[in-house]
């Protein structure tokens, strides 16, 4: 991740009063990130030969370098928000963590499988029932089962390694 090369005090303010400049302060507490956005909806932009998410280059103007494997994430969850007093610092669990108590975690949310049914689900084909019979047991699609099977899904609770596909 890209770091801000030094600058005096001066090229500092002068630096977060351009940034400030290309936000909608205006319409609420955010501050709305007006420029580029990248496909996930973050703003995008390029300062001092870097290409920087919006939110992140914010952080690092207004409280220094952020540590290296950290994440910026949004107290307010407007990814488009770039007001430093809505940020802070965090890994990628705390990210997903922050994710899943807000709601905003539709795939964790809508699993249909808990952590026993996934060990049920190997013992059961390792014992040789059939991909297809599982996934109808279990009310998945046989896809789910071979991913599982093939150490593609759930690989932390089988520690099953990941492999190629299993036929149905």
């Amino acid at each position: 991740m890209p770091k801000i090369k030094p600058m005096t005090n001066d090229e500092l303010a002068a630096s977060m009063n351009w940034f400030e400049g290309r936000m909608d302060t205006a319409s609420s507490d955010c501050w709305i990130w007006r420029g580029v956005l990248n496909s996930m909806g973050y703003g995008r932009i390029s300062f001092q030969g870097n290409v920087w998410l919006a939110h992140r280059l914010g952080w690092s103007l207004f409280f220094g370098d952020i540590p290296d494997s950290m994440c910026v994430l949004h107290a307010c969850d407007n990814r488009k928000c770039c007001n430093p007093s809505h940020l802070f610092i965090g890994t990628q669990q705390d990210n997903m963590d922050d994710m899943i108590a807000k709601g905003r975690a539709r795939f964790r949310m809508m699993a249909k499988l808990s952590k026993q049914n996934v060990l049920d689900i190997v013992k059961e084909c390792s014992a040789g029932a059939t991909v297809c019979d599982v996934a109808k047991k279990y009310g998945v699609a046989h896809p789910t089962v071979s991913m599982i099977m093939c150490g593609q899904r759930w690989s932390k609770i089988t520690g099953i390694e990941r492999k190629g596909r299993l036929p149905c």
